[in-house]
């Protein structure tokens, strides 16, 4: 999985445009601040998104999974970035393309951003687990 951090230089819907073939999708900073939640979340939305899924794209699927829920609107506006964006993908995506979304940049990870993201309120070694549970729990049980 790959994560890129950029600052938007042009609107979100062409920004999605230009990635559309990486199969990748664009979310607020923090939540791409784990490449192990971003892989967890991208085996999960595929085996969903597999087995007849209501999502027509399973960019949404994954997206969903993320934002723990099966509203497409909860997950958009969950997932949506503003100004600063990170680019999750399966797959690598030149340099070039990132140019033409905006301005890359190095992002400083912090796993209490991630915490806070999700409203957890938790030792910042269980941020990963908490939240790999509230993905699956949602798809299990949504």
């Amino acid at each position: 999985m790959k994560a890129y951090f950029v600052k938007l230089g042009v609107p979100l819907s062409e920004a999605l445009e230009k990635i559309k073939k990486y199969h990748a999708i664009i979310i607020k900073p923090e939540l791409g601040y784990s490449e192990k939640l971003l892989n967890y979340s991208y085996f999960i939305a595929f085996k969903c998104f597999r087995k007849k899924s209501r999502s027509k794209t399973l960019e949404i699927e994954w997206l969903e999974v993320i934002a723990c829920t099966k509203s497409v609107e909860k997950a958009i506006e969950f997932t949506k970035p503003d100004g600063k964006a990170c680019i999750a993908s399966p797959v690598r995506i030149s340099g070039n393309v990132l140019k033409q979304i905006g301005v890359p940049y190095k992002e400083r990870k912090s796993v209490e951003k991630l915490a806070a993201a999700y409203k957890l309120k938790i030792d910042k070694s269980k941020v990963e687990s908490a939240v790999e549970q509230r993905m699956c729990l949602s798809k299990m049980l949504g």
